[in-house]
């Protein structure tokens, strides 16, 4: 569960790909390092049954529906997960964003969540045109191929510059003429590569030879392919000038030639559906209120982009924590009683924080906030005990989701649901609340948006804000872990390919 970046980083990239010189001069006739159509195919509706089914309206049915799903990318600074929780620079947009469509919309926006979604880069626009999503937030410059697929807010950056990184075997380039016959390392589907493409047309006006472009594998970032450049794999890459401070602090040997930016004052915005102008409108709102050097985005790019303070926490330590070792536990547990493993890490998290010390006012203790009273109920002892813990409580839920949610027009995800809710509010509370839905013509059926609002007048915000954080820790622990699934499967390409014998 670590990142090409971190795994190349650990693991020395440099010993790594010492011996490349030959493999390196072959990348360039490959189409791609790996065939993305092999894996993570199917619709986003396949990786979580909580977003099952494409929906394509405007805001209105956003408010309705409860949910706001935001399509990024996943990228260290930009959306990452350190120690369970999710970071970056999105997660802080999503929460000032969250509170001006609170203080704009009032009552209508009381339960809305902001649900980011992080997938590859080549899938933020598909995902979005097929219901998949509502909204993307994942640096996009705004370009005119992009423009004709999709809706861009006003900037809310502007003046952007894309410059090409190098490593330390480039000397400092002074004119554009000089990445005649040069070679770059990327992205595809990024406009840093229509930008080399212009700049190829103007080495070829002047009858230069044209840069050599290397596509690189979507599920790449930034990030790993200035790791790729630092450790000579690669000569060099294209990054928004932005976004480059941290790095060129982590990689000295990288230069940016600063003399020869690809593109210049470029802009960044959300993109969203043409025919959502309700939410547009929204967002350019929020555009306009929250300016580039304005206070509360100023703070937000210090954080992220100026400063570096966040990116070795981010490097050095698992995305999940101490889940290495809880890991095997919650597969185990989870198996027995047939849960999601990875919905009971988010449960977990929630409760504790994975911390096995932590014990609630009310005497709750450990990992799972399990009472001891409840434990011995079941024959389990010292609730320290990470497996002992993990144990009683995922068969404490179980004995929740068997005795009092066994309905079957309840899908397993909502039982689920609800055996959570009642593990933090009590089981008859949740089905009285049940009742009340179908009296009031909701459905009983769902949580979100139907049961969850009379849980909300009912028993205030406790409940329903631990179900929807589990919820987003859930959606985004099952990304992350098809993510970076995806980055092992290049990095043991590229293993593969500096070492044939293996």
């Amino acid at each position: 569960m670590v990142s090409v970046l971190q795994q190349g980083l650990r693991l020395g990239l440099g010993a790594l790909l010492a011996t490349a010189s030959s493999v390196t001069h072959a990348f360039p006739t490959l189409p791609m390092l790996v065939d993305p159509t092999v894996d993570d195919a199917a619709p986003l509706a396949t990786i979580w049954p909580a977003l099952s089914g494409a929906r394509l309206g405007d805001l209105p049915m956003m408010l309705e529906q409860g949910e706001i799903r935001v399509l990024t990318s996943l990228s260290l600074g930009w959306y990452y997960i350190e120690r369970g929780r999710p970071k970056g620079k999105v997660v802080a947009l999503l929460e000032l964003l969250k509170q001006d469509l609170k203080k704009q919309l009032g009552r209508d926006a009381d339960q809305l969540k902001l649900t980011p979604i992080p997938v590859r880069r080549d899938q933020l626009i598909p995902f979005l045109l097929e219901g998949y999503g509502d909204l993307i937030v994942a640096n996009l410059t705004i370009t005119p191929e992009r423009e004709s697929e999709i809706a861009f807010s006003q900037p809310w950056r502007e003046g952007v510059s894309e410059w090409v990184v190098s490593g330390p075997d480039w000397p400092e380039l002074t004119e554009w003429t000089e990445l005649a016959g040069r070679s770059l390392v990327v992205n595809p589907d990024s406009s840093y590569y229509a930008s080399a493409e212009v700049m190829n047309q103007r080495l070829r006006q002047q009858g230069l030879v044209p840069m050599t472009l290397i596509p690189a594998d979507p599920r790449l970032e930034d990030e790993d392919l200035l790791a790729l450049v630092a450790s000579g794999h690669f000569s060099a890459t294209v990054v928004d000038d932005f976004k480059l401070g941290p790095w060129l602090t982590r990689f000295p040997q990288l230069q940016a030639q600063t003399a020869v930016p690809l593109r210049q004052d470029g802009a960044v915005g959300f993109g969203l559906r043409r025919d959502n102008p309700a939410l547009l409108a929204q967002l350019n709102q929020f555009v306009e209120a929250h300016p580039q050097q304005g206070r509360s985005m100023a703070l937000i790019a210090h954080r992220y982009l100026i400063s570096d303070s966040w990116l070795k926490p981010s490097l050095d330590t698992e995305p999940f924590g101490p889940m290495p070792e809880l890991v095997g536990l919650f597969q185990r547990y989870g198996e027995q009683y047939g849960f999601d493993w990875v919905l009971l890490a988010a449960f977990a998290f929630q409760e504790s924080g994975f911390n096995p010390r932590a014990r609630s006012p009310v005497g709750a203790v450990g990992i799972m906030q399990v009472m001891p009273s409840t434990a011995r109920e079941m024959g389990i002892g010292n609730l320290t005990v990470a497996e002992n813990n993990i144990h009683a409580g995922t068969q404490y839920l179980d004995r929740l989701r068997t005795l009092y949610f066994d309905d079957p027009e309840l899908s397993e995800f909502n039982r689920a649901l609800f055996a959570m809710a009642a593990y933090n509010a009590g089981p008859n509370r949740i089905n009285r609340l049940r009742r009340e839905a179908a009296a009031r013509g909701r459905d009983p059926n769902q949580w979100f948006n139907n049961v969850e609002d009379l849980a909300a007048a009912d028993i205030g915000a406790e409940t329903v804000t631990f179900v929807a954080n589990l919820y987003r820790y859930y959606i985004a622990y099952k990304r992350v872990l098809a993510e970076q699934a995806q980055r092992d499967q290049v990095r043991e390409v590229l293993e593969r390919g500096l070492n044939p014998q293996r």
